[in-house]
């Protein structure tokens, strides 16, 4: 019976198999659902927390529990999320420049963002450069001196490029 069973399950796999390979076309899937994203979940949360509700309910427990890259991804997200209309995190900077018009967030929220979180006493770099990005493009007066300490000790293009192009754009920071 183990056996018979055994058979049948090898026989179904080569015959599903089998009929992938000799199709037209590639095989019904769907990533979302054999991907995990909890991950990414808790990102998003905290962006939306973020931006919906300046940060009711935010914890600086939640964030110190999220790892390097979450917490990039948490402030792409929401420089996304701000900017609407752009496409990748590869384009995020450019588009927080060529957006005009508008604050996108109250000086309030970042400056308790900040006292929560403690982004400008970070030692990371890419975290520190997507926050004082936000920040410039708020034209949060704040942001002045740490971002002319950031710019004075780091020197790769791919970090001061687009503070220096925001703060070109905003005479009023200069």
């Amino acid at each position: 019976m183990y056996v018979s069973l055994i058979l049948k399950e090898l026989w179904l796999f080569f015959n599903r198999h089998t009929l992938i390979i000799l199709q037209e076309g590639l095989p019904d899937f769907d990533p979302r659902e054999q991907l995990e994203n909890a991950l990414s979940k808790v990102c998003r949360e905290i962006a939306n927390k973020w931006l919906e509700q300046d940060g009711a309910n935010c914890t600086a427990e939640e964030y110190n529990a999220l790892s390097s890259k979450q917490k990039m991804y948490m402030l792409d997200r929401t420089i996304l999320i701000l900017h609407n209309g752009v496409l990748s995190l590869l384009t995020a900077f450019t588009a927080v420049i060529q957006t005009s018009g508008k604050l996108p967030m109250k000086h309030d929220v970042l400056e308790k963002m900040d006292a929560l979180y403690r982004i400008t006493d970070s030692n990371n770099v890419e975290i520190l450069c997507r926050y004082l990005v936000i920040c410039l493009k708020s034209k949060y007066e704040k942001a002045k001196e740490p971002t002319a300490k950031f710019l004075s000790i780091h020197g790769r293009g791919l970090y001061v490029k687009p503070l220096l192009t925001v703060r070109l754009h905003l005479p009023v920071l200069s």
